[in-house]
């Protein structure tokens, strides 16, 4: 794993630790301080949220409709993978979603509930093809990033 992997692991562990609603720390556009990213509800978009910056730099994630029908765990996985997004892979939603899984597997996810993601992310079907190309694609990259689950 690189370092800046590693780095993002701990950040995101311990702001989730440490948040009831999984906090992501992210750097600012201009200054690169580390602050809390912004959130917000109501994105009117197909996606279930979107991480960007404000124009005064400060990190944001905006979720919509579709974030807030989403079972509790599959919230907590969009929100990790939006703060990848905005730590280390900006625009790259298979790492995204690998960083996401990881810090989940850190925290103790249990198999159980990993297959959960992982049918969610089938129910998804067709993507576009920066996703893959489906839903099931998607979740086969994840784990190919990610690696193999500890017993």
């Amino acid at each position: 794993m690189s370092i800046r992997a590693s780095v993002f692991l701990l950040a995101a562990t311990a702001c989730v630790a440490s948040h009831a609603q999984s906090q992501c720390m992210a750097p600012h556009a201009v200054t690169r301080q580390i602050v809390p990213v912004i959130e917000t509800f109501g994105l009117n978009s197909p996606y279930r949220a979107v991480a960007n910056y404000r124009p005064d730099g400060y990190p944001i994630i905006s979720y919509s409709q579709g974030f807030a029908s989403l079972p509790p765990l599959m919230q907590r996985f969009v929100r990790l993978h939006e703060c990848a997004h905005l730590i280390e892979a900006p625009g790259n939603e298979i790492l995204a979603n690998c960083r996401a899984l990881q810090v989940l597997r850190s925290q103790g996810l249990s198999g159980y509930d990993e297959r959960y993601i992982a049918q969610h992310h089938a129910a998804d079907g067709t993507l576009p093809v920066q996703y893959g190309g489906s839903g099931v694609a998607f979740w086969a990259a994840t784990l190919q990033c990610a690696g193999t689950r500890a017993p």
